[in-house]
């Protein structure tokens, strides 16, 4: 007996020992242990740090997104007509005519300029299609599934990237990856939401998304500089496919320990955003006391794109061959150009977007400002032709600009969502975020293209220039001196 009562008291009948219920009562959790050796304040420790390295391993499908968003930059000097990458602008802004446009190229086809922007902006489109259905009220137990579907996909989507032969092929590529990445990104923030963390570790694992969708970026830009076309998609497909493989083994589903029941209860009538079904986005715009923090939201956002860093960053190879930057040297200053921007956005996202809604609007305007100096001091060396005497003043003053930019334009709007809405519509909202991001990228992209093909290179500077211009009155007397919420 003494036996069989010490074995109990080891081994004792699994108990009810902590209870929690979240004050908007969309989920409830019950951990039940067998083991009273340690207390319940271990295993929930326990738990967490598990849920932190599972939710970092859900987030691979955003770092080959990433890679895909730095692929134009990596691969158009390559696959562009050389009329357009190889030969810098005049001091008159035109084209020099190459003495044999007609040289073979070790590349499977050419793109022209004019299909460029198509090819660039699919993927963006993919994720506007996706996003609107990516965070339905799921089980935590259906998330694997979720991300396994769009790893698969992603794999699909650069296998067709490495078979390309022509602007079809690339088209749909970065349609399906586009489409993978907008289902996954709200698969992985279910995810983060329904995790034991605390609610400071569920922001941080939030803007970690940004952050390995960057890493992504850079990537792509390295890969860049050693790989063509062709061999660039098979490193891609190669990570791609490596990542499928970690996550159908990591246990996303489960918070890996025997020991720990996790029990999941969504309300019928509560989505995990805290809006009732079957409310959307168009609800936004239809609610009268929402309407005007949602324009608010769509301007500022429209503001942070029309400023022009992302299709800077798309092109950013081209722009410094047509800046007059030696080609050799040019793959090295877009990494560098590159790593000035996730320099600021890092600074931006983790510590200007934890500060009061009142110095984010400051900073915001700080920003604007700065913005707008660095772009005129672009305009002045591109229109003098300051590039002739000074070979690497063109990149000085992108990375200025691009800096300027991440700080404050390129972090903070997003950020607004908390202060502009109730809790309840936050995450209808980021998702129109989301969509309003995408399509003004696809719409800025496509004009730096008509710009560089018909106009001089300094025109589309002064396009951004005038926008980030027009952000400061619509800063200082539209968006709110004190939060709404």
């Amino acid at each position: 007996m003494s036996l069989l009562a010490d074995k109990h008291r080891r081994n004792p009948t699994p108990t009810i020992v902590a209870l929690q219920v979240p004050t908007n009562g969309d989920t409830a959790r019950v951990y039940v242990f067998d083991n009273d050796e340690k207390n319940p304040q271990d295993h929930m420790a326990m738990a967490r740090r598990k849920d932190l390295f599972h939710c970092l391993c859900s987030m691979f499908a955003t770092f080959s997104f990433g890679i895909m968003l730095g692929w134009p930059a990596s691969t158009y000097p390559n696959l562009l007509d050389p009329i357009y990458t190889t030969y810098p602008f005049d001091p008159q802004g035109n084209f020099t005519i190459p003495s044999n446009p007609d040289a073979p190229l070790p590349q499977p086809f050419l793109v022209t300029f004019v299909q460029s922007p198509l090819i660039a902006g699919l993927l963006m489109v993919g994720v506007i299609v996706a996003t609107p259905f990516s965070s339905h009220p799921y089980t935590i137990y259906s998330i694997k599934h979720g991300l396994l579907i769009t790893l698969l996909a992603m794999v699909l989507g650069w296998f067709v990237m490495w078979q390309a032969s022509n602007i079809f092929h690339l088209m749909i590529s970065r349609f399906i990856i586009g489409l993978a990445n907008g289902y996954a990104v709200g698969q992985i923030k279910v995810y983060i939401q329904h995790s034991s963390l605390a609610p400071r570790s569920k922001s941080l694992m939030s803007k970690m998304l940004n952050i390995m969708m960057l890493a992504g970026v850079t990537c792509a830009y390295v890969m860049g500089i050693w790989l063509d076309f062709e061999g660039f998609s098979i490193g891609a497909l190669v990570i791609t496919t490596a990542f499928y493989i970690l996550t159908y083994f990591l246990p996303l589903g489960d918070l890996g320990d025997s020991k720990i029941q996790f029990i999941e209860r969504v309300p019928e009538r509560v989505e995990p955003g805290g809006y009732r079904v079957g409310d959307g986005i168009l609800t936004l715009f239809r609610t009268p006391h929402l309407k005007r923090s949602t324009w608010l939201l769509v301007i500022v956002t429209f503001i942070q794109q029309f400023s022009g860093a992302p299709a800077t960053i798309v092109y950013s190879q081209v722009l410094l061959l047509n800046m007059g930057l030696p080609p050799p040297s040019v793959p090295y200053c877009a990494v560098i150009y590159l790593l000035c921007y996730i320099l600021a956005y890092v600074l931006g996202l983790f510590y200007f977007c934890t500060l009061s809604y009142t110095k984010k609007r400051a900073l915001l305007l700080f920003s604007m400002v700065t913005s707008i100096l660095a772009l005129v001091l672009i305009i002045m060396i591109l229109h003098l032709d300051l590039r002739q005497t000074h070979v690497y003043i063109p990149l000085v003053g992108m990375c200025l600009f691009i800096f300027f930019y991440g700080i404050g334009l390129g972090s903070i709007p997003p950020s607004f969502v908390e202060h502009l809405f109730d809790p309840q519509w936050r995450n209808c909202a980021g998702e129109l975020q989301l969509l309003c991001f995408s399509l003004f990228a696809i719409i800025i992209t496509k004009l730096l293209q008509v710009f560089i093909g018909e106009f001089p290179l300094e025109y589309a500077f002064v396009l951004y220039t005038c926008v980030a211009t027009a952000g400061i009155p619509f800063v200082l007397l539209c968006l709110p001196k004190k939060p709404p919420h």
